[in-house]
């Protein structure tokens, strides 16, 4: 079966079948967009609170749990190894059930683990705490792949990226929040029992919270709007269902995403950059009290500044792409001031001074959170017409994969090299990324879908997508 055929126009019964079928589509987008993406920020938010929860206080963990340092790191490390057996299977179960079901899903498993986070609150059971912060990792499965999903759902194309950047910033503020708020309610403590009833207290506060936003989302999330927002999701909606249609099975959409050259160079980028960005927030209450002895409310407010500027060059990455369409300009930008941010905090972090550490990690977090959007963004518009939830499933499966090992290594270094020769690591990594993704080919497939005027024309232009791909693949194979 050709991929023309799997993406061809319509039949001439669905043409009939349409009113006015000669006239231009009416996309519409609904004021209740602004719900659907407000629930799942605040589900984003509250599943990525957890990746840092235990460890931006993790002195405090050792002491209450009686455990090292190095058991305390996969606290965090787990939410990055749990995600990549996980995510097929929840992309497959996005495509099948809707986008309701599985964010339904997905904030019940949140909230049911941070109920057992409140029963892990005992020295003796830090099991407990790695079995609930597993089921808070398997849950973002339905959290890190969708921003892009839940925009091109529901929002048109002028604001899709705004739409993305937001949805993004929900999972940039969990962080941020959880780097304040974690350091100022759980406390040091000579007694080991204070420092447990700090713990409950912000284990039951967060419990409760979590269930109100799966509430939230069981009563009002809805999965796609009556009427399409854009040319290109009414095309998808058009495109022949059955023998006819395309094979969007999860190994099918993979082997064709394979193929793309782009779309690999993209996964490779965002690979290398965030894998900086994870090793140095999982590592930064470390790297803060080597320097600043007694500074864990300090290291608290860096990892806050941190997350926090990130949400605001996501937004502002994802207003530039919707005015703009500069998706490899924008990245490159992007990781080139990530590049030149960690080079300055390998070398004056050892100078002690904080309003240095806090002016190099808010422009290193807002590059950074700049560039999550723009690479999920650039993925969408390169893989399109394929499903943004498994091509963004495979991003994040190999980042999370790169991430885990990276984290480790880096910590592994910090505590035997020192932490200098593991920065001097992280610039390393992430010159290379500058190189690659300097050499991504732009192929915005669905920009130039949103050109169309008219469901019927946009679906005749992904029949012409169609033909570029089976001659890519042909060429491919002649080489």
């Amino acid at each position: 079966m050709s991929i023309k055929n799997n993406y061809g126009s319509p039949t001439t019964q669905d043409a009939e079948a349409r009113p006015h079928g000669d006239q231009p589509t009416a996309f519409k987008v609904y004021r209740r967009r602004w719900v659907i993406l407000a629930i799942f920020i605040l589900f984003s938010m509250c599943n990525t609170w957890q990746w840092i929860q235990y460890a931006i206080v993790g002195n405090l963990i050792q002491k209450y749990y009686n455990v090292s340092s190095y058991a305390v790191d996969w606290t965090s490390v787990i939410f990055m190894l749990a995600y990549i057996p996980f995510v097929f299977p929840a992309s497959a179960f996005i495509k099948q059930k809707g986008l309701r079901l599985s964010i339904v899903v997905g904030a019940a498993m949140n909230a049911a683990a941070t109920w057992l986070k409140v029963l892990a609150v005992a020295p003796d059971r830090f099991w407990l705490l790695l079995l609930a912060q597993s089921i808070s990792a398997v849950a973002q499965v339905f959290v890190l792949s969708v921003p892009s999903t839940v925009a091109f759902v529901w929002f048109g194309a002028e604001e899709v990226s705004t739409a993305c950047a937001l949805g993004v910033f929900g999972n940039q503020l969990g962080v941020s929040i959880s780097f304040l708020v974690n350091p100022l309610v759980v406390r040091d403590h000579e007694s080991v029992e204070d420092i447990g009833w700090d713990l409950k207290v912000a284990a039951y506060a967060f419990a409760g919270g979590c269930t109100l936003v799966f509430l939230l989302a069981l009563a009002f999330f809805q999965d796609k709007p009556k009427t399409p927002p854009s040319a290109a999701m009414a095309a998808r909606e058009e495109v022949p269902a059955g023998e006819e249609g395309p094979d969007l099975s999860t190994m099918a959409v993979v082997r064709r995403l394979m193929r793309s050259v782009p779309f690999l160079l993209v996964v490779l980028s965002f690979s290398l950059v965030l894998l900086a960005f994870n090793a140095i927030a999982t590592l930064l209450n470390p790297l803060i009290l080597k320097y600043f002895p007694g500074g864990e409310a300090f290291a608290g407010r860096v990892g806050l500044l941190f997350v926090v500027s990130g949400t605001v060059g996501g937004v502002i990455s994802g207003y530039i792409l919707d005015k703009t369409h500069k998706f490899k300009e924008t990245a490159v930008v992007m990781v080139v001031a990530i590049f030149v941010s960690m080079l300055v905090f390998t070398f004056t972090l050892p100078l002690r001074n904080q309003a240095v550490v806090y002016a190099v990690l808010w422009f290193m977090g807002m590059s950074a959170g700049g560039y999550f959007p723009v690479c999920m963004e650039f993925v969408a518009e390169l893989t399109y017409p394929e499903p943004e939830s498994t091509a963004e499933a495979f991003l994040m499966a190999v980042m999370m994969g790169t991430s885990s090992v990276g984290t480790v290594l880096y910590g592994w270094m910090v505590n035997v090299t020192g932490d200098l020769w593991a920065n001097v690591m992280l610039n390393v990594i992430m010159f290379s990324a500058i190189v690659v993704t300097a050499l991504i080919k732009p192929d915005l497939r669905r920009f130039k879908m949103s050109l169309a005027t008219n469901a019927p024309e946009a679906v005749h232009m992904l029949a012409t997508v169609g033909d570029s791909r089976k001659n890519s693949v042909k060429s491919d194979a002649h080489h």
